[in-house]
């Protein structure tokens, strides 16, 4: 009720302080089962139960930063590999890892946003991949940087999948609610 009136009054910032409150007293004291306790909880934390959507975008920087620097880490050991694919379609072989002239050069802050944002292509994601076989870890064959790296992407690419749909959920909300 107390929210109504808040909206009614043009107070919206207010009203939906008061549902955020009411949402956090729903987790505190309701009888939830253990897996709706978990989603409000990561609701809560993430988007403030969809009246925040400013923090899961603020989420999406920052894993575009952490993937920049990983991608960046893992381009100077030589891990990120133009894909066949794409240099079938320049018809040129990859000969002593010299890529052609006219191939895209690999940039880390654009590949990392073009495989964190699921609704964006950058197109830098089909040019490039983590070669899982380059860089053994401690002379151990079967663990590689490479394939850390190929972990990391399929880890960045979820966490991309789920904030990302979580921001839009929130925008939506909170201008169908306007």
């Amino acid at each position: 009720q107390l929210s109504n009136y808040y909206r009614k009054c043009g107070k919206i910032e207010d009203a939906r302080l008061v549902h955020i409150a009411q949402l956090d007293d729903t987790l505190k004291i309701g009888n939830l089962n253990p897996l709706t306790k978990l989603w409000y909880i990561f609701f809560g934390f993430t988007t403030k139960y969809g009246y925040r959507p400013s923090y899961a975008l603020i989420t999406l920087l920052l894993l575009i930063i952490i993937g920049s620097y990983f991608f960046g880490l893992a381009s100077k050991a030589n891990i990120m590999q133009p894909t066949k694919a794409t240099l079938f379609k320049y018809k040129t072989i990859l000969i002593e890892n010299e890529v052609p002239i006219n191939y895209p050069s690999f940039n880390p802050v654009i590949y990392s946003a073009d495989t964190l944002i699921p609704f964006l292509d950058l197109h830098m994601e089909v040019y490039y991949l983590p070669d899982s076989t380059m860089s053994p870890i401690f002379n151990y064959p079967s663990w590689t940087w490479g394939c850390l790296t190929r972990f990391y992407l399929w880890i960045h690419k979820i966490l991309g999948w789920l904030f990302g749909t979580l921001a839009a959920f929130s925008i939506v909300r909170i201008m169908r609610r306007e």
